[in-house]
């Protein structure tokens, strides 16, 4: 239900990846099950991510996976970097203090649209 119907379970979403019962792991399984969510929700979802990771309650893994799912070549972050609400976000996400070289260079790429060119 939730691949299918992604943009139902919102609040079911963001409650599961905060919470602490689960690992890494589980988390990003949810995270490939919600690549249909809308560009709004998954916004809404990376938004929630990134302040989950400031708090210290989830993985910069996980966050990563958020960004850049790398389970198929759906990425709505990536496909939407023209976007001022994705461009937004990514900026501010890239200026979270001691996030690794990773996730730095996933938004730079995503930025640029060279992210892109492994989607075709």
């Amino acid at each position: 239900g939730i691949y299918l119907h992604s943009n139902r379970y919102l609040k079911e979403i963001k409650t599961f990846l905060a919470n602490a019962d689960y690992s890494t792991d589980q988390k990003i399984i949810v995270v490939c099950l919600i690549q249909n969510l809308s560009l709004e929700n998954y916004l809404s979802i990376l938004s929630y991510t990134a302040e989950l990771y400031k708090q210290q309650k989830i993985e910069e893994m996980l966050l990563s996976w958020v960004i850049a799912p790398n389970f198929n070549k759906r990425q709505i972050i990536a496909r939407s970097y023209k976007d001022p609400r994705v461009r937004k976000l990514l900026l501010q996400i890239r200026q979270i203090k001691g996030l690794s070289e990773t996730p730095l260079r996933i938004i730079y790429q995503i930025l640029t649209g060279d992210e892109t060119k492994f989607l075709k």
